[in-house]
This record gives C-alpha cells, sequence and structure tokens, in this order.
C-alpha cells in the first residue's frame, strides 16, 4: 500500500527541474519517481483482475477525447508552440509554428521506442 506522508498537498510532486526531466527522465526526484511507480503498480494490480472493467475505463477516456485537438498557439518571439493531439494517437505532438509548422517532437515516436 502506497504512503500516505506527504500526500496531502501534492505540491511536493511537482519537480523543480521539469523541463530537464522532460529531456532526461533519470533526473527526477527518486521519492517523487517512486510515488508515481507505486501507483502504477497499484492500478497495474487492481485492474488485472478486472480486464472488462480496465476496457470499459480506456474506452470511455478516448471517447471523450476529440480524435483530432490542438492547442491555441502560444506565442514566442519569433515563434508560436503549439500541442497537436493526431486522431488515434495516445500522446501529443509539440509544433513549432512560423511561415511553415515544424514538429519538434512526437511523444508518439519516443513512446513506442
Amino acid at each position: 500500500m502506497i504512503s500516505m506522508v506527504d500526500q496531502e498537498d501534492g505540491k511536493w510532486l511537482r519537480a523543480d527541474n521539469w523541463q530537464e526531466v522532460l529531456r532526461d527522465p533519470s533526473k527526477l526526484d527518486d521519492r517523487i519517481k517512486q510515488f508515481l511507480l507505486g501507483h502504477n503498480e497499484e492500478t497495474e494490480r487492481y485492474l488485472s483482475e478486472a480486464p472488462d472493467l480496465r476496457d470499459a475505463l480506456l474506452l470511455e477516456m478516448k471517447g471523450r477525447v476529440a480524435g483530432v485537438d490542438e492547442t491555441v498557439p502560444l506565442p514566442g518571439k519569433k515563434y508560436s508552440y503549439q500541442r497537436r493531439f493526431v486522431d488515434g494517437a495516445e500522446r501529443p505532438q509539440h509544433w513549432r509554428l512560423g511561415a511553415q509548422g515544424l514538429l519538434l517532437l512526437d511523444e508518439n515516436v519516443i513512446a513506442d521506442q
């Protein structure tokens, strides 16, 4: 069972070095990592006992998300930046917008590696 210590205030789960962690996940604070791994394991144990529930939850969540979705472009000094979800994809793409759009990162490609 997961410890309830420090869980009443989730601020401790916000990594101050989140940008560094995006580039190198090994930089994530071990306490945060262990907390997340514990929750993932607990969820896996629970849902492994109810595969029909897992499938129903997944369908419900997918049904609430638009097939194609994108954020309003966030303006920068020279470019604007946008996050897009492609139909059928589980993770977003990150775009730099200018005269021509440039795909900076496709999280789906990384997740499949």
